[in-house]
């Protein structure tokens, strides 16, 4: 029987792109930059016209957060106004201020493994409010793979209800690489996917998010973290809707 480029059974190469079970078999493949090079064909996700740059967020407090895996419960609390279960009042502020406001990326992650981690939606909201489906991928070039190649990381569908597990993958950023998000979010109303996209840099590149150790909010619904918003009790969570990610660097293996 003739096989097609979806048959799990062949190798990982032959399909010219990877998926997400490809990717958890293989380990931090994305710092692996040559076997990369050779999914190439996987950069035609860049080719959509007139995507959009994604709506994406810094979460300030959150430098000092001692673990970033507990991001989303901090962030919870303080849209809760609690600092703990139960307690009331006296909620530490939390602000989200656009990514390519802060005033540089980190040099010093240049050529370090960084550990990003796809959280998932933040904040919970009800599934009324969750649109039809939703992409994250992954996107990275370098010197030694050109052509770069794409890590469909991430995804949900509402129906049949879908929502992938948290991912976390390691980078190895420089200046001359690119890592770069493409989000698709499909609403209720739409025909076909938005496509939205957004490269991290180490400098101060116009426009284009920072990359430090921290949580990053990407928006899902609306535009909401173009302007700075402290958390607050009173908000309307539904506009709010995002995917939640973190980055942080992590020691080579040795």
């Amino acid at each position: 029987m003739k096989s097609t480029d979806d048959d799990p059974k062949l190798p990982l190469l032959s399909r010219g792109q990877f998926r997400r079970r490809d990717f958890l078999v293989m380990g931090s493949v994305l710092a692996a930059t040559p076997l990369l090079s050779r999914a190439s064909n996987a950069q035609q996700l860049l080719a959509a016209p007139a995507a959009q740059p994604i709506c994406f967020g810094f979460v300030e407090e959150s430098i000092q957060f001692a673990s970033l895996r507990h991001a989303g419960y901090r962030l919870q609390q303080s849209l809760r106004g609690t600092t703990g279960a139960g307690a009331k009042g006296g909620a530490s502020k939390v602000t989200i201020v656009p990514a390519a406001s802060l005033s540089s990326g980190d040099p010093a992650l240049t050529n370090t493994p960084v550990r990003l981690r796809i959280a998932g939606f933040f904040p919970i909201v009800a599934a009324a409010n969750l649109p039809q489906r939703v992409d994250l991928d992954v996107f990275v070039k370098s010197p030694e793979n050109p052509l770069g190649a794409t890590f469909y990381a991430w995804s949900y569908r509402k129906k049949p209800e879908n929502l992938s597990a948290p991912v976390a993958f390691n980078v190895s950023p420089d200046f001359q690489s690119e890592v770069t998000f493409i989000l698709r979010v499909q609403g209720r109303n739409d025909r076909t996917p938005v496509v939205q996209r957004a490269t991290f840099t180490l400098g101060d590149d116009a426009g284009k998010p920072r990359l430090v150790r921290g949580a990053y909010l990407l928006a899902v619904n609306g535009r909401p973290w173009d302007r700075e918003v402290s958390f607050a009790p009173d908000l309307a969570k539904a506009s709010l809707l995002s995917v939640l990610v973190t980055a942080e660097p992590t020691a080579p293996a040795s």
